[in-house]
């Protein structure tokens, strides 16, 4: 899936099962989607080892793989708006 980096927010939580803090960072995207008239907003909370290979930057196009648990794989950089 690709999309346009539209938005980026350090975020940090409490896993209610462990008691453990998440860190992480969520980016917010706009991306094309067949079943959407206009784009589709969406928002992904990424770990720094999610985030190893890319550093998000507002307008930053990317491409979003997944694995087969629907889980985010990768994220790279493909262009910029």
């Amino acid at each position: 899936m690709k999309g346009q980096v539209v938005g980026i927010k350090q975020s940090n939580f409490t896993a209610k099962e462990t008691g453990e803090v998440i860190t992480g960072t969520t980016i917010y995207f706009l991306s094309e989607d067949e079943n959407v008239e206009g784009f589709l907003a969406d928002r992904l909370f990424l770990t720094p080892r999610k985030l190893a290979h890319y550093q998000p930057c507002l307008k930053d196009i990317v491409d979003i793989q997944y694995n087969r648990f629907g889980k985010v794989d990768t994220i790279t950089k493909v262009g910029e708006a």
